[in-house]
């Protein structure tokens, strides 16, 4: 099974993908009004 990779490793294996999922994931696209609190999840 692999393991999944925790905020800490991706910033530092993949700085610019850490940076984008939080701008983008997290910042933007969950924090839509239009998404239900279950499409968020």
């Amino acid at each position: 099974m692999k393991k999944s990779l925790d905020r800490e490793t991706l910033a530092q294996r993949a700085p610019k993908l850490a940076e984008l999922t939080q701008q983008v994931l997290f910042g933007d696209i969950w924090q839509r009004e239009l998404l239900s609190p279950r499409e968020r999840s």
